[in-house]
């Protein structure tokens, strides 16, 4: 016909690659957050220091009261709610360092209230059940909210486990034997007799 073109496929084939669909500055993907577990909160020096996933490198940054704390979904959560050993993202740090957001990572998996589990620390490896995982030297292990050493967790312990794909990255100790706490023991303290000695010793 006149007056008509006609386009072959590889015409439009190339006019699709060129126009605004397949653009790859229209089409971004979109990046994931680095993912940090928090190996300390300093309430009263207001800083929060980190653990990088990725490369094991510790850094540390200021916290206020604009600090915003959110869960996994973006929603805001109470500050309680991210602790020692929380895998977490991070918002940006303005010029005084202080973080805008603190987030749950939305990258990692969480398993509570684990008690069917074993160690092998020759093979760096923690069976959950019947599922096989690994861990490397960056493995952070914490009860009450102070670091302790993998080898001091027993068969009694329940723990809280968080990992990416198969390698754990944070294990916390949530119940296990417990401690007795001894308060005004000034008066008796001679009467006091311990035949064992304190069976968690955190890491300085």
């Amino acid at each position: 016909m006149k007056g008509c073109s006609v386009l072959s496929i590889e015409d439009e084939l190339q006019e699709f690659m060129f126009s605004g669909m397949a653009n790859p500055q229209t089409v971004k993907k979109e990046e994931k957050k680095d993912v940090y577990i928090v190996y300390r909160i300093d309430d009263e020096t207001q800083t929060i220091r980190l653990q990088k996933v990725k490369n094991g490198k510790f850094s540390e940054y200021g916290i206020s009261d604009a600090t915003a704390y959110r869960d996994k979904y973006g929603e805001f959560t109470s500050e309680g709610n991210i602790t020692e050993g929380s895998p977490v993202q991070i918002g940006t740090a303005n010029q005084e360092g202080k973080l805008s957001y603190i987030q749950q990572s939305d990258q990692v998996w969480e398993q509570d209230n684990v008690g069917k589990f074993s160690i092998d620390e020759e093979k760096n490896m923690i069976v959950i059940g019947k599922t096989k995982y690994y861990y490397d030297d960056s493995l952070l292990v914490f009860l009450d909210g102070e670091q302790i050493s993998l080898d001091t967790i027993t068969g009694n312990d329940k723990l809280r486990v968080a990992g990416m794909d198969k390698k754990i990255i944070s294990v916390n100790v949530t119940s296990g034997h417990g401690f007795i706490v001894l308060t005004h023991t000034d008066l008796f303290l001679s009467l006091i007799h311990i035949s064992e000695p304190t069976r968690r010793t955190p890491i300085s």
